[in-house]
Formats: C-alpha cells, structure tokens, sequence
C-alpha cells in the first residue's frame, strides 16, 4: 500500500491549516479498497429493519377528566351543614348515575329522629345510564340536639355514595320579658395586665370579641305558661335561639307565607347574615318564625327560605344569637295561670363591633370628655402600690413602691335614644376592656381662676399645688372649659404660693386673655382605662328608649 505525505491540494500550503496536519500518511483509496461487483457477491437488502428488543414495564393507568364525572353515582350536595335548625328545612338532593349502563338503587340507609327522604319512586329502582333524579330531604327542628348523620345510597355492585349531615337544633326562646325590670347585658372582655412595682402595665387582650350575657324578667300566663313549662323540661340544658330583646321593633306591613324579604328597620340593628331572625306573634308565643338571615340591606333582610306564616302588622321582630340558660329559671307561682321568672342566658355567639375611640387626643392618645349622668352619688379613690413587711413583732414597714396614687373614678351614662346607645357600645368596644387607655377629666371645679389667665400664666385659689400638686400624675394636666362651650388642654409646669392666691405656668401660651368669668370649671386631666373587663348595660326600654351604663375609671402610668 503506496504510502506519502499529505500535499497540498492546490498545489500550495493551507495557512489556515495546523502545520501537523502535515505530517500526516495519505493511503490510496482506490488501491487499499477492493469495491465488491454484483458479479464477486450478493447485494443484501436491510428492510424490513429490525427493532430493538422490547422490555416489559411495571406501571399504572393515570385519571383522566372523564374519570372525574363518569363511571360512578354522583349525589349533590355530598356535605351539608344546616347549621342552627330552628324550624324545618327542606334541601335537594340530585343523585346523577354517571356509568354508561343500568345502576339499581336498592336502599338508602342512615336516617334518624327528625329526618326523613322524600322518594319519586319505590325502591329497588333501575337508573338508565347517565340518568339524575331529584330527592328532598326533610329535616326537622324536633330531634336530638346535635344532628350528624351520614346518608348512604345503596347500590348493587358498584361503590355507594354517600351525603355528610351537620348542625345543631335549636328551639327558639319566643316569651316576651317583663319591661317593668330592665334587661341586662353584661358585656366580659378578658385582659393580662402585667404591672411592674413602679405601676408600669402591660396590658393583653385575650378575646377576639368579648362574651355577652343577657338577662331579663317574663311574665306568662296560660297557655304561654304551660307552653314555657314545656319547652324548659325538655330543652332547659341545651342551645336556644335568643332574641336579643333591646333591639326589638314591629313589622310595618304584614307579610304573607312564602315571602323571602322583610321590610324593616336595620340600621343599628344586631342583624347578622347567616344569623337568625325572630318573628314573633303578639298575640300567642306559641306562634313564632325563627328565619335565617341571607342578606341584610337598609330596607330590609332578605332571608334563605320562605316564610312558613302569615304575619300581621302587630308582630314582633328580632335579631337572635344561640345561648344556654347559666343556670335553671326560678319560676313564682303567683296565680293558678300566671308565673313570674328571672332568664339569664350565656350568648355563645360573638357580638363584635369595630370600636371608635374619641378624635380629640392630648398628648397622644385620645380625649374623653363626655360628662357622667349625675343623678347618682359618683365615687372617687386611689390605687397605691405597696407592700408590707410584718415579722408580727416589730414595727410593721410599709414600702410604696411606684411612689404615686393611681386614681379611680366613676362614670354613669344615661342614653335616651338607639344612636346615643350605639356610641357608648362602641366606646367600650375600642376600649376593649382594660387594654386600652384615654384621657379623662375629673369633671370636677379642681382649680378656680381667681385672675385674669393669660400668656402661660393662670391665677388660682390657693388649694396647696405649689407644695403637692407640681410634677405628681394625675394633677399636672388640666382641662379648661369655657362657658362658650369650647375647651382647652394644658400642662402645669411649675406654680408659686404668693399667699393670696398660686400663680401656675402652663407648657403654652393662652389663646386669648381668660376671665374668670368665662370659665365654667377647671378639672384635672388622668391618663385611665377601664378598671375592670366586665360592663353591665342595663335597658330600661329597647334601644330607641332609655339605657343605663355604670364604669369606672382607673388611672395608668
């Protein structure tokens, strides 16, 4: 095999090439291969071409979208939750065969008290493929309390699918209270107050929204009185639909069986949607509607179901929240017909509102200025903390650790109507019990202007602030009323005993040159919260009347 060096092609050097490529044996194609001829050897065809080998391997059938919807029963809803049950419900049930053949339906098990299936047709029943057919399951508010039950529709040969039945029954509280005594709502916050020996708190609120309690006096007579007598021997431990009596009103225009909407009051009204609303014939509690509530709009609620009554115009309307009876009514025999009792019942559903605190603030937080109702003694007092060491034979020390008085005080409010109401309910609601903390006068005449105030100067009666009052909480923040109805905050900074009277400075400048006479009263100004997380609203009337709140003031750090 003739072997030389590569050449050139074209007769020169390639530049572009590596100079080893040089080097490299050409071979002769032409003499180093013999080319087979038809003649020397069979031509070979390669087609059909062969495959490689095939391997088995271990696997599954992934779902598809069909398998989603064919090749079983479908029944809608699978999970219902009829939530409080107060009066009978009727829900449709659509029971869809999916397979692509005949499925016969031969029981439907899983019923209990108060329940029952309405059926189109007798059972064994044959489904045609791809048929739906429509049950009605009727549920009624007399049962055991708790309602949880699982509805199996039984077929031959293929899995059974199956409806989850929750909720609660409960029996509506329709009596009427005794306006004579009020109604008491009881309103509990829950606070961690953390406070350290020099009066320093930190304070923690524990409820989303506080727990409320209501309580109220019934008369009954006859058959409302055997009718009550009833319904407590049976139903006494267990959740009852309470109407919430204070917001109580009566329908403007009567209603007819069937509707879905109620014409009515709702501004400032405690309705809920998915709450219970409480219609209530004047004449008789035994007739009574309890309707869940869908939509609440200005004009009206618009319910879930239909009304299952006519409803004349003299009917009551009332919000409810589910409670329990605290503890067993006391009833008083006073005729063979007529009992007089005393009902307190725990609400186990939250009564929560956003809060507004006041938009007036000194000094950063929010100013209070709302004077108490005084047609009752109002107290004051003071806080010390201190502690006592008393080895029982010798002098006994005691040690006042935060060096300052934390004063109390009372406050009443009188509302006289369902807007005055709402705005105390949410004053304590932005309180939150004793978490949060405002700005409160003493709304007592503390100073007497005795001069003309003006600069930073204010002359008062002598009343010893120059030896007890400078720099002490409490007392170094006034509040200046005018008799023109306009007020005024101030900080005292330093005071001088002239003898005659005490010259005070003040942290700023007067507007304007203060008379005495122009001044209704100077009080002091405490930084307080609320002393305690529990509030007691007493409802002389409904909210449109007259109510009745007592709190009191304790002052923080």
């Amino acid at each position: 095999m003739p072997i030389s060096h590569v050449q050139p092609a074209f007769g020169g050097q390639n530049d572009n090439l590596t100079p080893d490529f040089y080097g490299f044996a050409r071979t002769d194609i032409a003499s180093a291969v013999n080319l087979a001829s038809p003649g020397d050897a069979p031509v070979l065809r390669g087609f059909p071409v062969a495959s490689a080998a095939r391997h088995e391997y271990a696997g599954q059938l992934l779902g598809a979208y069909v398998d989603d919807y064919y090749y079983r029963v479908h029944v809608l809803p699978a999970d219902i939750d009829v939530g409080n049950l107060a009066v009978e419900q009727r829900i449709d049930l659509w029971v869809w065969n999916a397979w692509l053949t005949s499925q016969t339906l031969t029981h439907i098990t899983g019923l209990e008290e108060g329940t029952e299936i309405e059926l189109p047709h007798t059972l064994p029943h044959t489904y045609a493929p791809l048929e739906e057919t429509l049950y009605a399951l009727a549920i009624s508010p007399i049962g055991p309390s708790a309602i949880s039950l699982t509805l199996t529709f039984g077929f031959s040969g293929i899995a059974d699918p199956r409806v989850h039945v929750t909720g609660n029954r409960v029996v509506a509280f329709p009596w009427p209270v005794d306006w004579s005594e009020p109604v008491h709502e009881r309103i509990s916050w829950l606070t961690d107050v953390l406070t350290s020996e020099n009066g320093t708190e930190q304070r923690r609120a524990m409820r989303h929204a506080p727990r409320a309690q209501l309580s109220a006096r019934l008369i009954v007579a006859n058959a409302d009185r055997a009718f009550l007598d009833l319904a407590l021997n049976k139903w006494a431990a267990r959740a009852w639909c309470v109407p919430l009596w204070q917001d109580a009103q009566r329908l403007t225009g009567a209603l007819a069986k069937g509707a879905t909407f109620i014409p009515c009051r709702t501004q400032g009204f405690d309705f809920a949607v998915g709450l219970l609303a409480l219609l209530v014939d004047d004449a008789s509690a035994l007739t009574h509607e309890a309707e869940e509530v869908l939509e609440v709009r200005a004009d009206g609620l618009l319910l879930r179901r239909e009304l299952q009554n006519d409803w004349p115009v003299s009917s009551r309307l009332y919000p409810c929240r589910m409670g329990r009876l605290v503890s067993p009514p006391q009833a008083e025999r006073h005729t063979d017909a007529l009992d007089t009792l005393d009902v307190d019942f725990q609400l186990l559903e939250p009564r929560s509102r956003a809060g507004t605190l006041p938009i007036d603030t000194w000094r950063g937080l929010p100013l209070f200025l709302e004077r108490p109702n005084e047609d009752r003694t109002l107290t004051r007092s003071q806080e010390r903390i201190t502690f006592t060491l008393d080895n029982e034979t010798g002098v006994i020390t005691v040690t006042d650790a935060a060096d300052r008085a934390f004063q109390t005080l009372d406050h009443r409010f009188l509302t006289g109507n369902r807007a005055a109401t709402l705005a105390l309910l949410d004053l304590l609601y932005a309180l939150n019990g004793r978490q949060k903390a405002v700005w409160v006068p003493t709304h007592a005449a503390d100073l007497t202007p005795v001069a003309p105030a003006w600069g930073t100067t204010l002359p008062v009666a002598r009343v010893g602030y120059a030896r007890f009052g400078v720099g002490t909480p409490g007392r170094q923040d006034i509040l200046i009323v005018l008799k023109d109805g306009t007020w005024l905050t101030r900080r005292i900074t330093a005071a001088e005993d002239t003898g005659a009277r005490e010259e005070l400075a003040l942290d700023a400048t007067l507007p304007q040159v203060l008379l005495p006479e122009d001044i209704a009263r100077i009080s002091y100004l405490i930084c307080a919260r609320l002393a305690s997380d529990d509030i007691d609203i007493e409802h002389l009337t409904d909210n449109d009347g007259i109510a009745r709140t007592a709190i009191r003031w304790r002052a923080v750090r």
